[in-house]
């Protein structure tokens, strides 16, 4: 595991706070791993004696291209054991270069992303086939009548009750009564159930037009 190991210490008070920070660079971006504060010499730590620390800029001096900012030596473990001094963490890094690089980085990723658009082939649309109408066949009058009862049967409503056809005129259903010559016909020729069929012919009995 590729790392630091940085340790601080103050030069001026040596019973004062030594600090100890692991960082891991593996991925190629610096976290630390551990940080620890001591008291040197067996002493007692107060806190005002700990240090004030800018991690930030300590690690963002430990992240890949800069290893300038901090001069690390390779440790017997296989990390970089680094002596920092307390009044020298002011790594700062120039707030107007950021400020100039990231509107740049901005213009080039949405540059190359409208290159990127643009390059891709355009897909030509192929019209589907148009599906050919159906022919029509003549069906015999009795098959349509049939069909015409299923549908209406299908129709009922689901509450259980029947449903009911407007009667045509007593004289048009008298004469298709007797035309067809039964109450299963009679439904059949007007495509309604037969119980619509047999309500019209008591219908026509009560109006004295059909003999019981």
């Amino acid at each position: 595991m590729a790392g630091y190991t940085i340790t601080i210490t103050p030069n001026d008070d040596e019973a004062g706070a030594r600090t100890t920070i692991r960082v891991d660079t593996t991925s190629g971006s610096a976290r630390i791993t551990e940080l620890t504060v001591r008291a040197t010499a067996g002493g007692a730590i107060f806190p005002q004696q700990l240090p004030a620390l800018n991690l930030d800029q300590l690690i963002a001096a430990l992240v890949p291209p800069a290893p300038a900012a901090v001069t690390a030596t390779p440790g017997p473990n296989g990390h970089g054991s680094t002596q920092v001094d307390v009044s020298g963490l002011a790594a700062e890094v120039s707030e107007a270069q950021v400020a100039e690089e990231v509107p740049e980085a901005s213009e080039a990723s949405v540059s190359s992303v409208r290159t990127g658009r643009s390059s891709r082939p355009k897909k030509t649309a192929r019209a589907a086939p148009a599906k050919k109408a159906p022919s029509r066949t003549r069906q015999p009058k009795a098959d349509r009548a049939a069909a015409a009862a299923a549908a209406a049967a299908a129709a009922q409503p689901a509450n259980g009750r029947r449903a009911y056809r407007r009667m045509p005129e007593p004289g048009e259903v008298l004469s298709a009564y007797r035309e067809v010559g039964g109450t299963t016909a009679l439904a059949r020729h007007y495509g309604v159930p037969r119980h619509t069929a047999t309500g019209w012919l008591r219908r026509l009995r009560n109006l004295g037009l059909l003999e019981s």
